[in-house]
C-alpha cells in the first residue's frame, strides 16, 4: 500500500506543478516545451521499433544476425541511459535462451562480454538496472587454481558489484524517516477566499499568495522524489547486498585464496563494516565448506 500510496502522491503533484508551468509560460517557452515533448515521442517510436525487432528474435533469425542488432543497439543508444539499458538486457535474456544457446557456450560466452560493456554506463541508469546486470555476471566454480586472466577478471567483476553497494549506500541519507511522508495534495495558504487542496494556483489571483502556493507545491514535489528515492533504497538494499555478498565470496573463495586483494577492494569502495563483515565470514564459510566435502 505504501508503493500505491507513494506513486499517487507523486503523480497528484507533478499534475499540479505542470498545471501550474503552463499556464503561466511566456509563449517562446511553451514552443520549445512543444519541440522537445516531439524529440522524446520521436525517441519513445524508436524505441518501441527497436524493441519489437529485437523480440522478433526470440522466434526466428540467426546468432550472427542477433549480434549484429545488439551491436546497433550499443551504438544508437549508448548515451540514452535507462533505454539503452532496458534495450540490453532484452537483447541479453534472448542471448542466453535456449533457441541460440549451444554446446560450444558460444553465446554465453559472448554475453559476458556485452555484460561487461554495459555495466561500464552504469552510472547513467538506475541500481535495479545495473543489479539485473550484475547477476548475469558468470563465476568458475573449478576447483583448480585460476589462471592470471582469470584472477585479473575475478578482481574487475568484483569491482563491477562493488560499485553498486558504494552507490547505494553512499545515496543512502541516514536521517531518513519513513513515517516523514510528503502531503498527497497541497493545501494553498490561508488568505485565498476560496482554496482546496491540490487546486491549480492559476485560480488564485493574489501573485503574493500564488507565488508562496507554488512554491509550497514545488518544496512538496521534490519531496516526494526524496522520499521514493529513499524507500526504494531501502527495499533494494537487503536483495543488492545478498547477491553481492554471495557473488564475492564465491568467487575470492577459489585459489588462489587473496584476502589482502579483497580487503584492498573492500577499502578503495569505502564498503561499511557490516557488509565486510558479512563477505569475510561468508568466504571464511565457502572454505569450510569446500574443506569438508
Amino acid at each position: 500500500m505504501k508503493n500505491i500510496a507513494c506513486f499517487l502522491i507523486l503523480f497528484a503533484a507533478l499534475c499540479s506543478i505542470a498545471i501550474s508551468q503552463t499556464e503561466t509560460l511566456p509563449s517562446n517557452q511553451i514552443d520549445e516545451q512543444k519541440k522537445n515533448a516531439n524529440v522524446q515521442i520521436n525517441q519513445q517510436d524508436k524505441y518501441k521499433e527497436d524493441l519489437l525487432r529485437l523480440q522478433k528474435f526470440r522466434l526466428s533469425g540467426t546468432l550472427d544476425d542477433l549480434l549484429a542488432e545488439g551491436n546497433k543497439i550499443e551504438k544508437d543508444w549508448w548515451k540514452s541511459g535507462e533505454s539503452y539499458g532496458n534495450l540490453m538486457l532484452e537483447f541479453l535474456g534472448i542471448l542466453t535462451s535456449k533457441r541460440y544457446i549451444s554446446d560450444d557456450d558460444k553465446a554465453l560466452n559472448l554475453s559476458q562480454n556485452y555484460v561487461i560493456q554495459a555495466l561500464r554506463n552504469a552510472d547513467s541508469f538506475d541500481f535495479e538496472i545495473e543489479w539485473q546486470f550484475l547477476i548475469k555476471l558468470r563465476y568458475s566454480l573449478s576447483e583448480s587454481k585460476l589462471s592470471d586472466i582469470q584472477i585479473k577478471e575475478r578482481r574487475e567483476r568484483v569491482k563491477l558489484w562493488l560499485h553498486l553497494i558504494h552507490c547505494l549506500e553512499t545515496e543512502k541519507d541516514k536521517n531518513f524517516d519513513p513515517n516523514d511522508l510528503p502531503l498527497l495534495n497541497v493545501t494553498p495558504p490561508e488568505g485565498v477566499p476560496v482554496r482546496f487542496s491540490g487546486m491549480s494556483p492559476a485560480l488564485i489571483e493574489d501573485p503574493r499568495l500564488r507565488a508562496e502556493y507554488e512554491k509550497a507545491i514545488e518544496a512538496n514535489a521534490k519531496k516526494i522524489k526524496y522520499y521514493n528515492h529513499q524507500y526504494k533504497l531501502r527495499q533494494n538494499e537487503v536483495l543488492f547486498v545478498r547477491d553481492a555478498v554471495k557473488y564475492i565470496s564465491k568467487v575470492y573463495s577459489n585459489p588462489p585464496i587473496n584476502s589482502e586483494e579483497i580487503e584492498r577492494l573492500l577499502n578503495e569502495y569505502k564498503i561499511t563494516e557490516d557488509i565486510k563483515k558479512m563477505i569475510n565470514e561468508q568466504i571464511k564459510q565457502e572454505l569450510k565448506d569446500k574443506e569438508n566435502s
